[in-house]
């Protein structure tokens, strides 16, 4: 079976007031090779001051079932 994976690229968005938290720094790289729903994926994510920076990702566009 042949996988279908997608790409996603993002960046500069604000996701929360600065009332309700603040997220001063954040990076994550994640890669999970379980076999699941939009799995497996890979994602680099850079958050400071409660903006997403940059986020990439790499996913299955595939439901289990």
């Amino acid at each position: 079976m042949k996988r279908k994976m997608k790409i996603s690229l993002g960046g500069l968005y604000k996701y929360r007031n600065y009332s309700d938290g603040i997220t001063f720094f954040d990076f994550r790289i994640n890669l999970d090779l379980y076999e699941g729903d939009h799995k497996p994926y890979f994602e680099v994510q850079f958050t400071l001051l409660n903006f997403m920076v940059a986020h990439f990702e790499i996913y299955n566009i595939h439901h289990l079932t």
